[in-house]
């Protein structure tokens, strides 16, 4: 995105309109910012080079970004409908509030001119992955994808029935991996450690162990069997792990559950 006419109207920014912006900041991706929030005086203060406003802006946006808590979407976004042009394109980053929703909230005759995105907590540092759903007609298709991938890579979907799966996987996936450091510095204590000795382990394990799936061109469970010599000390931990595929099983349920929920939510 080259051309600074381009209008990015941001809509809210909480954490993830702030993870949004300091990307696009840190891309070097040239447009014209406009960031929408109640908060605004105080946002400028933080972030330079964009407009912040309180009330809906004049003119129009070229991509609206909705960045904002799916229960307030009904409420603000009709306010919206005037301030899209004909090939101006609709980004919605908000989770469980599907495209004819915010179509019919914006009075548009179809959903064609609206995408989705599901990024994750990573994103934050350029790391994390995106979900992406957009009907095959959107407008500015380049430049969402463009505005996404300051994130991390961007997995594309052919149904948009899918975020709910990307949801359940990677836009909650990171709070599993928290939890399993939790459980390891847990069990460190019950092995002799000290808590503190225990979280310096238990964290550097897993940012090791993410550094090495990164680098090489091996998958999880090649990587694992390295680790894995028989009859050894992790032998004997994975045969707990793996029996009756225990670990597995349980996190397919956590996983399910996420699933289902995001379909509540967008159920209403």
């Amino acid at each position: 995105m080259n051309d600074a006419r381009k209008r990015v109207w941001l809509l809210g920014c909480g954490r993830m309109g702030r993870v949004l912006l300091r990307g696009w900041q840190r891309g070097g991706i040239i447009a014209d910012y406009t960031v929408i929030d109640p908060k605004a005086a105080s946002l400028a203060n933080e972030f330079a080079g964009a407009k912040f406003t309180a009330a809906v802006p004049d003119g129009h946006a070229d991509i609206l970004v909705i960045a904002l808590k799916p229960q307030k979407i009904p409420t603000i976004l009709p306010a919206y409908h005037r301030h899209l042009a004909a090939d101006s394109a609709v980004l919605s980053v908000a989770a469980g509030y599907g495209c004819a929703a915010i179509s019919a909230d914006l009075q548009l005759n179809d959903s064609a001119r609206v995408a989705r995105a599901m990024p994750n907590l990573p994103a934050a540092l350029g790391q994390g992955i995106s979900g992406f759903y957009a009907p095959p007609a959107l407008p500015r298709r380049a430049d969402c994808l463009e505005l996404l991938a300051v994130l991390g890579p961007i997995l594309e979907l052919v149904q948009e029935d899918a975020l709910h799966a990307v949801t359940a996987l990677s836009g909650s996936g990171p709070a599993y991996v928290f939890y399993l450091l939790e459980a390891m510095v847990m069990a460190a204590q019950a092995v002799g450690l000290s808590a503190d000795e225990g979280k310096v382990l238990a964290r550097q394990t897993i940012i090791g162990a993410a550094a090495m799936l990164a680098e090489s061109p091996d998958d999880a469970a090649a990587l694992r069997a390295q680790v894995t010599s028989p009859g050894g000390t992790t032998a004997a931990a994975m045969a707990v792990l793996t029996e009756q595929n225990r670990f597995a099983e349980i996190l397919r349920t956590a996983i399910t559950q996420a699933q289902l929920r995001s379909r509540e939510l967008a159920d209403g």
